[in-house]
Order: C-alpha cells, then sequence, then structure tokens
C-alpha cells in the first residue's frame, strides 16, 4: 500500500495526529515521513496547525478543522532577545502556534498582524530593553496579546526628549500621534491607531497604568505599584467588525495623510479648573494637523485660561488649522463659546 494512503488512513482514524504518532506504526523515517506530510498539506488534503517541531495535522475537512481547532494550544509565551528580532517573523510564530488563520476573522488577522508587529517593533527600538516577554492567548470570544519589556519606560522617554515635566505628561503626549523619539525611523502613528482600534489597549510604565476601554469609550489612569520597562495589552474580539481601513481613512486625507486627530481631554483634566499651562501642553505637537477636535467627555469644569489658549489663542495663530470639538457639558460648552466669540487675529 502507498505510504500517503497509510498516512490518511491513520490520520482519518485517530482524527488529528502528530508526526511521532505515525513514525513508529508506519515504519518509516522522521525524514520520510515529514517529506509525505508536506505534500499532503501543500496539496490540500491535510491542514496543519503549530511550529514544525509541534506540528499536528488533520484531514482538510469541516470536521477536521473542527477537531484541529479544539486541540490547538489556547496560549503561547516567548521570551525573545530584541538585538536583530524581526517583529513580523515572531507574529508569524504566533499565527502558526494558536491557529490564528482559523481562530481570527480576517479583518482581525489584519488588525492583530498590524498592532502586534507596531508594539514589538517599539520595543525594539525605543526600549534599551535586552529581551521582550511576548504572550498571546486566546479565549472564548477575544483574543489578547502583551509585549514586556525591561527598559526606560515609554512615558519616561517621552518625557525625556520633549523635555516634560513628568512621565504624565509624556503619556499624554505620546497618545496625541506624530510624537516620537526617533522621527528618521518613526511616524509616531503606532500607538494612536492601536489605541483606537483595540476594544481594550493598555499601557504600564513604571508606576502608571493607562487602559482605554473603546466599547465603553472610557479612559483610566491610574498609580501602581513601580515596574520597570513597559508592558503593552491588546484586546479584541475574534470576529469583531472593525476595519482598520476604515479607521485610517478616518484621520487621514484623501492624499494618506495622517492630518486628523481626536484629543481625548479627560486624559488631561482633573474635575477642578484647567489652566492656560495645561492647555499648552495638550496642544503642544498639535501643529502638525489641519483638523483638531477635542473630546471633552467626563469634564464637569474647565478654566478660561484653558479655554482661551485653545480656542482663540491657537487657531489665532494657526489660522489654517480646524479646531473642534465634541462631547462637553452645558458649562464647558459655554466657556468654549466664550472663548470663540471673543477670538480675534492676534497683531
Amino acid at each position: 500500500m502507498e505510504t500517503k494512503t497509510k498516512i490518511l488512513r491513520s490520520i482519518k482514524k485517530l482524527g488529528v495526529v502528530a508526526s511521532s504518532d505515525l513514525v513508529g506504526p508506519l515504519g518509516i523515517s522522521r525524514q520520510a515521513l515529514a517529506s509525505h506530510l508536506s505534500e499532503l498539506v501543500e496539496s490540500g488534503t491535510l491542514i496543519k496547525t503549530g511550529s514544525t517541531r509541534n506540528a499536528t495535522y488533520a484531514i482538510n475537512s469541516k470536521k477536521g478543522k473542527r477537531l484541529l481547532q479544539s486541540q490547538s494550544p489556547k496560549k503561547i509565551l516567548l521570551v525573545k532577545k530584541l538585538k536583530g528580532l524581526q517583529e513580523d517573523r515572531v507574529c508569524d510564530e504566533i499565527f502558526c502556534a494558536l491557529n490564528l488563520n482559523s481562530n481570527l476573522s480576517p479583518k482581525v488577522q489584519t488588525i492583530f498582524r498590524y498592532v502586534f508587529t507596531e508594539m514589538l517593533n517599539n520595543a525594539i527600538d525605543h526600549s534599551y530593553s535586552l529581551q521582550a516577554i511576548i504572550t498571546a492567548e486566546l479565549f472564548s470570544k477575544e483574543v489578547e496579546f502583551r509585549v514586556r519589556d525591561k527598559g526606560i519606560g515609554a512615558f519616561k522617554n517621552i518625557q525625556k526628549k520633549f523635555r516634560l515635566a513628568s512621565e504624565l505628561e509624556g503619556l499624554e503626549h505620546l497618545l496625541k500621534g506624530k510624537q516620537t523619539t526617533i522621527p528618521e525611523k518613526h511616524t509616531g502613528e503606532g500607538i494612536f491607531f492601536s489605541s483606537r482600534i483595540a476594544d481594550v489597549f493598555k499601557i504600564k510604565s513604571h508606576s502608571i497604568s493607562l487602559a482605554i476601554d473603546n466599547q465603553k469609550h472610557e479612559i483610566f489612569i491610574k498609580e501602581e505599584r513601580f515596574k520597570r520597562g513597559t508592558e503593552v495589552i491588546f484586546k479584541i474580539l475574534k470576529r469583531s467588525r472593525k476595519s482598520l481601513s476604515d479607521l485610517f481613512n478616518q484621520f487621514t486625507s484623501k492624499e494618506h495623510v495622517f492630518d486628523r486627530n481626536e484629543i481625548r481631554v479627560v486624559v488631561s483634566s482633573q474635575v477642578g479648573n484647567l489652566s492656560r499651562s495645561e492647555a499648552k501642553r495638550l496642544l503642544l505637537g498639535l501643529d502638525k494637523f489641519t483638523r483638531i477636535t477635542f473630546d471633552f467627555k467626563g469634564v464637569k469644569e474647565v478654566g478660561q485660561g484653558f479655554t482661551d489658549e485653545i480656542f482663540r489663542v491657537f487657531p489665532s495663530f494657526h489660522p489654517t488649522i480646524q479646531v473642534d470639538h465634541d462631547n462637553a457639558i452645558p458649562a464647558v460648552e459655554f466657556m468654549i463659546r466664550r472663548a470663540q466669540k471673543n477670538s480675534n487675529p492676534l497683531k
């Protein structure tokens, strides 16, 4: 009987097999078996999941796919040296190990690849860490990955580069987009778009933890126990209808230039008055955009200096930039309109 026929009969009987399940019963070498399995996968007769050493195989049918998926690992842990690391190859390793091509919708596969490679590349280029600890995990409805380094800290790095007063200001600046410590290598867009396409996006660095819940439209910042370096956590539904191209279109021009922004003022605010100095920090770097929308959700009160700086002074110096706002309660809306009414070109 032909060897390939024996292989297929064994797999049909067992449902899902590893190569080690076949070597003994078939009486052939591992090299010969690997060659036969590879040819059967390439012809579409078999489907495979996992890396070469831990690969499993099933008949390419609905039943086979269900069996393979049910036995696929749900979590992978990797420790990688960052020097010379290629983020796309690590992503491929995760896709193979967790069979993400079958477990995620095509749109979520694209989103996962984009965000993961951006976040791991940030660790490679910015963290000054020797290694990263990477985990990816499948749950019943969502997929999650974490990238953890023990480097300088994302917020500290931004603070030093832009000469800001604190790591909290570094966090605020990082979220604006187009803000990077290495402009010759990076656009500063990765975290901006990643934090918006996620269902949940978290960055923990040193004593500051930022959590963005896009399902609830909420942002949380809190102090935690000091932990050296940076950890990024990304979560999204496995069958999410979100589209990366739709998100890009929302913030880019017809010429595909990232020129629009939405600034969540709640990140920068406390319950009390907001000062002119706070507004200046919030506006730092925003002259790179042509349209800016300030989201005032959760802001209960603003100072005259804050709104005057954003809605009168800044537009006067940058007349080509459109400044809008959203989600302002009546008291905040009053202060904004007051500043806009007083708006006159500076002489």
